[in-house]
């Protein structure tokens, strides 16, 4: 689904900020985001259940290898936090990765605030700007002026950590890399994919798994199925990585 409609960012009005929801806008984040005027419950990291280690051979996302030299670019990634940074941070992790990503992809030109909610506010929000209550896995924010995929891009990718944490635990997987895969996920909406019938979803999705494969993570969304041990497998075709 893509929206167009005045928004107000999140820090100031020119300043650029993603989801399975694709949403066009211009101008900037709605006075939802606006620190000043909202009171955010926050989210004690010591209470969280973290999903068990899959293997010693799997690569751990709060460490990187050692990094290889980045081409040129002139992408900036932004990370905003409206949850406490949990253990292991996401700051100087998360926004990396996305940048990894973003030039493996090809992106060359961009200024994306990647923002990390929880329940309450990404319902809100997801019900502001898409008319369906409750809360969801990510909402990208396209704040070009203009309807050109081509245009550097200039976004909010806002991306839910309890709906990480709810999915990691069930799938397996460490709960930054699977809001990992959110912002991938809303990256590629801005890069101009969809999901919105069958042989797009499975497209994008596995645009994700390649990417973050390159990234030797190895995929992300493909992989729950292979990694639980129960008779039961989680189901991909579930509301995980569908616009709705």
């Amino acid at each position: 689904m893509s929206i167009r409609q005045p928004h107000e960012r999140l820090t100031d009005a020119r300043n650029p900020f993603a989801r399975t929801q694709f949403i066009r806008i211009h101008y900037g984040v709605p006075d939802l985001l606006n620190p000043q005027a909202i009171d955010v419950p926050a989210i004690d990291p010591t209470s969280q259940d973290q999903p068990e280690s899959t293997g010693s051979d799997e690569p751990d996302p709060g460490r990187s290898v050692e990094p290889a030299p980045l081409p040129a670019h002139d992408v900036a990634i932004d990370l905003i936090l409206y949850i406490d940074e949990p253990d292991p941070p996401l700051t100087g992790w998360l926004d990396d990765m996305l940048l990894k990503a973003a030039l493996s992809a090809g992106v060359h030109k961009a200024q994306i605030n990647l923002v990390v909610v929880g329940d309450d506010m990404m319902s809100e929000l997801h019900e502001q700007y898409t008319g369906v209550a409750g809360t969801t896995d990510v909402l990208t924010f396209d704040l070009r002026e203009e309807s050109d995929d081509n245009l550097p891009i200039e976004a909010d990718i806002i991306v839910c950590f309890d709906e990480a944490r709810r999915q990691a635990m069930l799938r397996h997987v460490p709960v930054q890399l699977e809001l990992l895969l959110y912002a991938v996920h809303g990256l590629l909406h801005l890069m101009g994919e969809d999901d919105h019938d069958e042989a797009d979803y499975q497209r994008m999705h596995a645009r994700e798994d390649e990417l973050l494969s390159q990234m030797g993570f190895g995929p992300v969304f493909h992989r729950a199925a292979a990694s639980d041990d129960s008779d039961t497998p989680p189901d991909d075709s579930s509301t995980r990585g569908r616009s709705n």
